[in-house]
């Protein structure tokens, strides 16, 4: 495989290493406030974070290995938490 095809196919994944990193890295420079509050931490890998956005009370599930998703209920929907009984 030529060298320039190799290095066209490595970017995506390096992009998506740091901006799953930033994402890390601020939640843990940041800690609990400010729009997310992470509300569940697993420390051991693989890496995991359920974390709510304060304002539309959504949840989603943050890895290290995979990135950010929206957790779905049994319907397919977003998994929302009541902003006003937790935050």
């Amino acid at each position: 495989m030529p060298l320039a095809v190799y290095l066209l196919s490595i970017i995506p994944l390096l992009i998506t290493i740091v901006a799953v990193g930033l994402i890390f890295y601020r939640l843990n420079k940041a800690g609990s406030s400010g729009r997310f509050k992470v509300i569940y931490k697993q420390n051991s890998l693989p890496n995991f974070r359920l974390v709510v956005d304060t304002k539309t009370g959504v949840n989603y599930l943050l890895s290290y290995n995979s990135g950010l998703t929206v957790l779905l209920d049994e319907h397919g929907k977003p998994m929302i938490t009541p902003i006003k009984d937790t935050f």
